[in-house]
């Protein structure tokens, strides 16, 4: 009587386990072992080495877990003083070389200008000596041809000037933006909307680029995933239907969210199945808590097409 029982109990399970599988009447698929997790979560790295300054918002709010962030927003920084004095160095650097560039400009119309005005003493020198020879001594129009020779080739020395001052501003611009990525780095923002749930360093600790600050998971969506049977649902039969999301809470009625699948894998595990998920937009209950969190289960019911 006890195997008989037991068998009977075994049989139970197996036919309550195939039908969260299996599409109800209303042409459904229910899948009952779902579970939710985070679709965007980082552990938001130290970018640049340093100790920490503070862990706060521009505006002076306190970071700590449970704190609701915006993506770029400024969470903490990173001790910058020599980064900031590099950065001023490197900009009053670049002002510098813009400076000489200007100046080499300048130049070569000074150059253009004492070219003009030789070349026209010397065409009147010889104007001259052809109405009268000689009236001009070939001396002096030797010292002017020589004037008009050296203004040319000093405006051709000023191009040049104005060639390496034009490259220098490119270098110290190059070197400025540099400094201030380097700048920008001691900065510790939030790279997406989400919760801060955990701090790993506080103030006054030393990072090095890599270590881990603080772990930030957005929860206005999350992915609810769930396995189906690769021997009796074809992708194109699940991939992008409706589904309601189903969760069950402590001490409330169950909650649902309606959404669509929105990825379908390739593979087929080595159970015969294959797995999909559903991009949920979460809520809050009460104005405070969201209701859906990363690790709860769930369950789906995916409204299949109808029959062929």
């Amino acid at each position: 009587m006890q195997i008989t029982s037991t068998i009977v109990v075994a049989v139970l399970l197996v036919a309550q386990t195939s039908a969260d599988r299996l599409p109800s009447s209303g042409n459904e698929l229910v899948i009952a072992d779902c579970i939710v997790s985070a679709k965007d979560h980082i552990q938001l790295p130290a970018e640049s080495p340093g100790v920490i300054l503070a862990l706060e918002t521009e505006d002076g709010q306190r970071v700590e877990a449970g704190v609701v962030v915006k993506a770029k927003q400024m969470i903490g920084k990173l001790d910058d003083e020599d980064a900031s004095a590099r950065y001023e160095a490197a900009t009053l650097e670049q002002q510098v070389a813009m400076a000489e560039t200007h100046k080499a400009r300048s130049a070569v119309e000074a150059a253009v200008a004492t070219a003009e005005v030789a070349r026209a003493e010397l065409d009147e020198s010889h104007a001259v000596n052809s109405q009268i020879a000689d009236s001009v001594p070939k001396t002096q129009i030797r010292r002017q041809q020589l004037t008009v020779t050296r203004a040319v080739m000093e405006k051709g020395v000023a191009e040049r000037d104005v060639e390496v001052a034009i490259l220098t501003t490119d270098l110290r611009q190059a070197q400025m933006t540099v400094a201030g990525i380097n700048l920008k780095k001691h900065r510790i923002v939030s790279p997406l909307d989400g919760m801060i749930v955990q701090l790993y360093r506080k103030p006054g600790e030393w990072v090095s680029p890599g270590d881990a600050i603080a772990r930030i998971v957005r929860m206005d969506t999350l992915r609810v995933e769930g396995f189906v049977d690769a021997s009796k649902y074809l992708p194109e039969d699940i991939d992008g239907r409706p589904v309601t999301i189903v969760i069950k809470r402590p001490n409330r009625d169950p909650e649902e969210f309606t959404t669509k699948i929105s990825f379908v894998s390739p593979i087929v595990e080595a159970s015969g199945e294959y797995r999909v998920w559903a991009e949920v937009e979460n809520r809050t209950a009460r104005g405070k808590h969201w209701v859906l969190r990363p690790g709860m289960e769930a369950a789906m019911r995916i409204d299949l097409p109808a029959a062929r």
